[in-house]
C-alpha cells in the first residue's frame, strides 16, 4: 500500500528501530497529539515507545525526504479475550497532521492498522470505540467496511457520568 511515496513504518518494523529513532518519532507524535489535547489521549514520548512502539502496536507515516509526521495510529491490546476466544485490540489515537488531511491518509492509516495487526495476530479482533459525535470518523470506518457491534466482554469503555455515548465498530473485517 502506497499513496504518494511516503515512508510507512508499521508495527513489527517500528519495534525494530534503534531507540534514538524511536525517540525522535515519539516526540513528533507527542507534538501532534498536543494539538488535539481536548479530544485525544496524551502520552509522553517514553510511554509511546514502551506501550506501543516496542510491542509493535503503532503505525507512523512520514513524508519522504523531510521526515515530517503525516499521521499516527495505535492498536491497544485489552486484557483477556472476547466471547469468541480472540484477543481484542482497540484502534486509537488516529490522527493526521492538518496539512495532510483530506488527502486519503486517514483511510490509509486505518487500513495499515488492520494489516499490521493481522500480520501480528491474524485471529485477533480490532475494534474502534467512537464517540457518536465523531460522525466523520464513523463514516470513514464504515466506508472501509467496519460494522457496528456490541461491546466485547473483555473491553471496558471508560466513560464517566455525562460523557459521550459511543459506537463500537469491528474493523477486523476491513480489506487492506
Amino acid at each position: 500500500m502506497k499513496l504518494n511515496g511516503e515512508v510507512t513504518i508499521t508495527g513489527k518494523n517500528i519495534a525494530k528501530l534503534p531507540i534514538d529513532v524511536k525517540k525522535i518519532i515519539a516526540a513528533k507524535v507527542t507534538v501532534l497529539l498536543k494539538q488535539y489535547k481536548d479530544t485525544m489521549l496524551q502520552f509522553k514520548p517514553e510511554e509511546l515507545i514502551i506501550k506501543f512502539f516496542d510491542p509493535g502496536d503503532a503505525i507512523v507515516l512520514l513524508k519522504k525526504n523531510t521526515n515530517q509526521l503525516i499521521g499516527f495510529v495505535k492498536n491497544k491490546l485489552w486484557p483477556g479475550k472476547n466471547e469468541y476466544g480472540q484477543k481484542v485490540y482497540e484502534f486509537g489515537s488516529w490522527i493526521v497532521n492538518k496539512e495532510f488531511q483530506h488527502k486519503g491518509y486517514g483511510h490509509y492509516l486505518a487500513k495499515l492498522a488492520v494489516k499490521s495487526l493481522k500480520e501480528k495476530n491474524p485471529k485477533a479482533q480490532l475494534i474502534a470505540v467512537c464517540d457518536l459525535n465523531s460522525k466523520k470518523a464513523i463514516e470513514i470506518l464504515k466506508q472501509l467496511g467496519s460494522k457496528e457491534i456490541n461491546k466485547p466482554k473483555n473491553v471496558e469503555v471508560l466513560l464517566g457520568e455525562g460523557q459521550a455515548k459511543v459506537v463500537i465498530l469491528d474493523m477486523s473485517i476491513i480489506n487492506y
